[in-house]
């Protein structure tokens, strides 16, 4: 990031590209049903489209995936037009990297692994985020914190809106993909996994929702900014920096924060179970 630069010194036309190029790779889960005739729709969580040595998955949260349908068929967010893409279970499988006794303090971290046909039919609309480029530069030499601002990016249930008055017969449910920046702060290592804190106070968004449920696996970005010789701000590259997975309470004076794994969750750890494509 340019030398002295404040996070609302940033044009929104940058935060706007930002949570664009983010968008490619994010994904909803949505669990279908029918309740009176009418089909229906829940937001079940986040998620991120990556590939680990060629392998395809949707990386997220390990309690994401618990809630997923064994049977049937999954429905995903894949763009904004209306839509229903959904896919048979059987051409996915739920690979649990680890789960934590205590929810708040982790790990909380798997993937959904895609059979080739499931991920070109998703690359159709999405792209996949390529972990093998990234991942001696995130286990070796990690770029700082302060190189740019971060993005917490994923699906917010509270902000999912609901439209039966074009046709009363037909109800359009619209989830809504948000993306949140900011910065991060109290990078821990607990056993083999790294975390680290996405403080919502420090949130600049023009909407900012009090309930973070649904963004759970969704990705932490950092976005590296750069000057032009004119002095111009421009986007120099997006890295997917971590996992979302737990929203803090509330304390007395107003403040949460998302916490999230950081890098070497996803570039060792989440990298070496795609890429063996083996539970």
């Amino acid at each position: 990031m340019p030398k002295e630069m404040l996070l609302t010194d940033i044009p929104q036309s940058i935060l706007n590209e930002a949570t664009h190029n983010n968008w490619h790779y994010t994904i909803g889960f949505i669990k279908l049903g029918v309740t009176g005739g009418q089909q229906t729709a829940e937001l079940l969580g986040s998620g991120v489209l990556v590939t680990a040595s060629n392998q395809p998955a949707i990386l997220t949260a390990h309690h994401v995936l618990e809630v997923l349908p064994k049977r049937g068929r999954l429905g995903f967010v894949l763009s904004d037009n209306e839509e229903r893409t959904n896919i048979d279970v059987q051409g996915i499988s739920y690979v649990e990297v680890d789960r934590g006794n205590v929810d708040a303090d982790g790990p909380d971290i798997g993937f959904v692994r895609l059979s080739r046909a499931v991920a070109s039919s998703l690359g159709a609309t999405k792209s996949f985020y390529n972990l093998d480029k990234r991942r001696e530069v995130f286990l070796n030499n990690p770029p700082p914190d302060n190189a740019g601002v971060w993005d917490a990016q994923g699906f917010i249930e509270q902000l999912t809106r609901v439209d039966t008055q074009t046709n009363p017969r037909k109800m359009v449910k619209a989830f809504c993909q948000f993306g949140a920046f900011g910065g991060v702060v109290d990078y821990v290592e607990r056993g083999k996994y790294d975390y680290c804190k996405f403080p919502i106070r420090d949130m600049q968004v023009n909407q900012k929702p009090n309930d973070f449920g649904g963004i759970s696996g969704g990705g932490l970005w950092q976005i590296v900014l750069d000057a032009t010789e004119g002095g111009e701000i421009k986007v120099k590259d997006s890295l997917l920096r971590g996992l979302v997975y737990y929203q803090d309470p509330f304390d007395t004076q107003g403040h949460s924060a998302l916490r999230c794994h950081a890098h070497k969750s996803i570039y060792e750890h989440a990298h070496r179970k795609i890429a063996h494509n083996a539970p």
